[in-house]
């Protein structure tokens, strides 16, 4: 589960869209290892890295991001990392007189482990920052200057053993996930 799945309320998307390998929408009938969900769950997968070396990323104004992927030593693995950091704040007053105090820096992956008997072990990693400081007061001879310092972002990590049973898909899977946020 990922807490406030979104970067500056909505505007940027809180995966990389280059590594995303599968996204399911369910609006009802909702299966029950969703633990509870009530109205929807967007469920998003990361794909596995490539089986040869590969290296993508993107600049922009407002953000840039680096997706590596490639085979790790074991026979079929693979590894995929992404990170993105916004610098907006930076590159607007160079165009204006207005700030923008908000950045956001993100980073996921994924290693990929398929065993001879055809099981495939996945860990799946996410962490995210979003962080809003603003000045509102510079320190002025002698008084304490005033500052807004808001930071939130979620981590998590997940742990998947894919196989078949009796000729059927069996996933069993663990995470650990964690929302935080600091004033």
């Amino acid at each position: 589960t990922v807490f406030n799945p979104s970067h500056v309320g909505g505007l940027f998307s809180t995966f990389d869209a280059m590594a995303v390998g599968e996204v399911d929408y369910l609006t009802g009938g909702i299966p029950a290892h969703y633990s509870g969900r009530l109205s929807s769950v967007l469920d998003i997968g990361l794909r596995p890295g490539r089986t040869n070396f590969g290296v993508m990323g993107m600049v922009s104004l407002l953000a840039s991001k680096l997706l590596v992927e490639g085979p790790l030593p074991f026979k079929g693995s693979s590894f995929l990392v992404s990170g993105r950091r916004t610098y907006a704040a930076k590159v607007i007053p160079l165009f204006t007189d207005y700030e923008l105090p908000y950045y956001f820096n993100d980073g996921s992956g994924k290693l990929a482990f398929p065993l001879p008997s055809g099981v495939l072990v996945t860990v799946t990693g996410y962490i995210g920052n979003d962080v809003l400081s603003y000045d509102f007061a510079d320190a002025v001879s002698g008084a304490a200057g005033l500052t807004l310092r808001v930071d939130w972002g979620n981590r998590l990590l997940g742990l998947n053993y894919d196989d078949f049973l009796f000729g059927k898909p069996l996933r069993l899977g663990a995470s650990i996930t964690e929302f935080s946020t600091t004033v």
